[in-house]
């Protein structure tokens, strides 16, 4: 088939096909535990381009989708996986072609891959960076209180007052009239 597009340890399978408006097949697509995606024609086999999406993540466009390498990979060949979990990286650090290889993934809840950035200092918000053992956030309400919640414990008080850390971040868009439960708006306190 294509063995030769292949290095040694690499095995691929078929995840789609592409159909023509009259039905016909006209492209498969492969991935690789490797990383990699595969297309072929009834013509050509090659190995496609991979679009960087952040620092490790990338994808691949397909007609009419757009897939993450790291969860293509991981629904492939990663024994636990399941559309609930997360699929994490173990090592960030590796260069293009070994950040996506099945041996350096791993299957997490949301939980586990939170833990996962902040034990390896990589916790984001806004592009910029949060150490969340000396961050804070600070919540504006409409009763004119400021609230301080530590940076790492946002999710438990806020779930334990009834609110939502994703509905609250809708706070941060510029055609946000109204306030979130009483919260009118936030900002994150660096380093207090």
């Amino acid at each position: 088939m294509f063995e030769h597009l292949l290095e040694d340890g690499e095995e691929c399978k078929h995840f789609h096909h592409a159909v023509s408006p009259t039905g016909q097949r006209v492209n498969d697509y492969y991935v690789t535990n490797y990383g990699r995606v595969i297309r072929q024609c009834k013509t050509t086999t090659r190995v496609m381009a991979l679009t960087p999406v952040h620092r490790y993540y990338y994808q691949v466009r397909l007609p009419h989708k757009t897939l993450h390498i790291h969860r293509l990979v991981g629904e492939h060949f990663l024994p636990d996986f399941s559309p609930e979990l997360c699929v994490c990286h173990k090592d960030e650090t590796l260069p293009k072609h070994l950040i996506n290889r099945s041996d350096n993934l791993w299957m997490g809840t949301h939980k586990d891959n939170e833990r996962d950035k902040v034990s390896k200092g990589r916790n984001y918000r806004g592009n910029q960076f949060v150490d969340c053992e000396t961050a804070w956030m600070r919540l504006h309400t409409t009763d004119h209180l400021i609230i301080d919640v530590p940076f790492d414990a946002r999710h438990e008080w806020l779930e334990s007052n009834g609110m939502n850390y994703n509905a609250l971040l809708q706070l941060r868009k510029p055609r946000r009239k109204h306030p979130y439960k009483g919260i009118t708006h936030f900002e994150v306190l660096h380093n207090v």
